[in-house]
């Protein structure tokens, strides 16, 4: 996606997330489970939240671990 900032077209960086690789049985598809930490609004607590890449539009990078074929 490029924006007009004054003369110069800058290009947007894409978003990088880390996440967990759940599915794999497609041909060119993964699904992915992204994890992240949100604060309580009421009691301050951390919460842990998840979302699948199932509507998302992402590349996988590079594979950091894998996992057992146990």
């Amino acid at each position: 996606m490029e924006q007009q900032v004054g003369t110069e077209v800058s290009r947007r960086r894409r978003q990088e997330k880390l996440g967990i690789v759940i599915r794999d049985k497609m041909t060119k598809t993964v699904v992915v489970e992204v994890r992240r930490l949100v604060m309580d609004p009421l009691y301050h607590k951390y919460l842990r939240r998840r979302s699948l890449s199932r509507h998302k539009r992402w590349v996988v990078k590079e594979v950091v671990e894998r996992a057992s074929a146990d």
